[in-house]
């Protein structure tokens, strides 16, 4: 929250990950730094969605404390040893303190990053009512205001991959398992593999939505 702003292309941010992406250095061996560290931003992003700088913060720890004891003689593995322990505890400690965010926590944490209270409370409101597992799409239209919709089930982007499989255009199951997976088939034999454990079950009709 205390983080001050930059300018990048005409960008006004301080978002962490914004920032670190921007940053280009003159000496490549430097560059390498950075690119752990973009490394580093990027993927607490992925995960957590915030705390971008604080990871950058704790990274720049780690690195210094590590440098330092290299420069002392120990060896580098026994650092990273000694690292990854530390890191273990910290997580530990931190998984003893979690709990729930409370609304009240949602607020604040969605005022502090948009540093307005009106979509502070607006955001936490979203999050709140879609629940932990659901999506939150974000889009432009023009208007002064903001504003949000929640739609229930489940929206896809294309339809089946073949056409025959519709009649006079729709396809319509009944008492269907459904296979939701995170990636792109490319071998038939895991399809196969699959279709094996339906039949073993009786399974006759199975919907897969992959990429």
């Amino acid at each position: 929250p205390k983080g001050t702003n930059v300018t990048i292309n005409g960008l006004t941010t301080n978002d962490g990950v914004t920032a670190v992406n921007a940053i280009l250095h003159s000496d490549p061996v430097v560059q390498i730094g950075v690119d752990i560290v973009k490394g580093v931003a990027n993927k607490t992003s992925d995960i957590a969605g915030d705390a971008t700088t604080t990871s950058i913060i704790l990274t720049d720890a780690f690195a210094g404390t590590a440098l330092e004891e290299l420069k002392l003689g120990k060896d580098g593995m026994t650092i990273r040893s000694q690292l990854l322990a530390r890191v273990a505890a910290i997580q530990e400690r931190l998984n003893e303190q979690q709990r729930p965010a409370s609304q009240e926590d949602l607020v604040k944490i969605a005022t502090t990053s948009s540093e307005s209270k009106f979509l502070g409370e607006l955001v936490a409101d979203v999050v709140t009512k879609v629940g932990p597992q659901g999506i939150i799409n974000l889009s432009m239209d023009g208007s002064v205001n903001t504003t949000y919709d929640i739609e229930s089930g489940y929206r896809l982007e294309k339809g089946v991959l073949s056409t025959t499989m519709l009649h006079q255009g729709l396809l319509h199951l009944e008492n269907i398992r459904v296979l939701v997976a995170d990636k792109k088939f490319s071998d038939a034999q895991e399809i196969l593999s699959i279709m094996e454990k339906c039949a073993e079950k009786g399974i006759k009709e199975l919907v897969i939505i992959c990429e």
